[in-house]
């Protein structure tokens, strides 16, 4: 079963030859690949292209051309609020402009023996975008083929969803091949305020991404007013990465849509990390 795409046209180009040049001019902005070891995952905005595509690409920017990734495990935010809680992707393939990219149904089901309160869902994923827009900023970067997980979490940033965050986290740590996997947490971070606002309420959330404090994160963002729509997704690819190893994130990018727009009263903004 293909999932088509939902965004296309609007997110980013629908067009294999637009897209492309869309995407040249992402990398062609963002700083470049970053020193470092591989990283074991990333943490990316999902807004359109044009906004927020620079500053997915410098975190996408940090995988090596020749990396031996086989399987990218991509956790959004639910923002439909359809379908389960933790919804795993039940569609075999997912369309995108470049071609369809196949789901690793082998690790979708060692993820729901080893963690029951995932399931294989279609309705929480059929117009989902934060997994979509990941899609072809990796095919780009990659240059060859790749199998994905696609996730949608639909939990409270609470302490009751940081526990589903944290077991998700450490099933996918038991579950995955980590020099052959890569995990990437797809989020915007704070949603119409000023930019002068936006950014001193990220601090917070930003300096507890970059401390690797999952549970410090969900916090920041309940007790500041983040509208961080995917602090659940970004704690899950904390506590893996955490369990894998990771022993460091740097915060790759930051930038608001008033960068583009030239209007700085009410923006997005958008962060995007490095975890090693």
């Amino acid at each position: 079963m293909m999932r088509p795409t939902a965004v296309a046209g609007s997110f980013y180009p629908a067009d294999a030859g637009e897209l492309t040049r869309a995407l040249e001019r992402c990398f062609a902005a963002c700083a470049g690949p970053a020193d470092g070891p591989a990283p074991r995952a990333l943490i990316c905005p999902h807004a359109g292209y044009i906004y927020s595509g620079a500053s997915a690409a410098a975190a996408c920017a940090s995988v090596p051309e020749d990396s031996r990734i086989e399987t990218v495990v991509i956790i959004g935010p639910n923002h439909t609020g359809l379908g389960p809680p933790v919804s795993i992707s039940d569609s075999d393939e997912w369309a995108t402009p470049f071609g369809a990219v196949p789901v690793d149904r082998a690790l979708g089901e060692s993820l729901a023996a080893a963690f029951p309160a995932a399931s294989f869902d279609s309705l929480a994923h059929a117009r989902e975008h934060s997994i979509e827009v990941q899609l072809p900023l990796l095919q780009f970067r990659l240059g060859r083929p790749f199998g994905i997980l696609p996730i949608v979490l639909g939990l409270p940033a609470s302490s009751s969803g940081h526990e589903v965050c944290a077991g998700l986290g450490r099933a996918l740590a038991e579950v995955a091949a980590p020099d052959r996997t890569l995990l990437l947490a797809s989020t915007d971070m704070s949603h119409y305020l000023s930019a002068s606002d936006a950014r001193r309420r990220d601090r917070a959330a930003i300096d507890a991404v970059l401390a690797l404090d999952s549970a410090d994160l969900v916090r920041a963002v309940r007790q500041n007013g983040i509208s961080m729509c995917g602090v659940m997704p970004s704690a899950a690819v904390i506590a893996a990465a955490v369990t894998l190893g990771a022993s460091g994130a740097e915060l790759a990018d930051y930038r608001t849509s008033g960068d583009v727009t030239g209007d700085d009263r009410e923006v997005v903004s958008y962060a995007a990390f490095v975890i090693r």
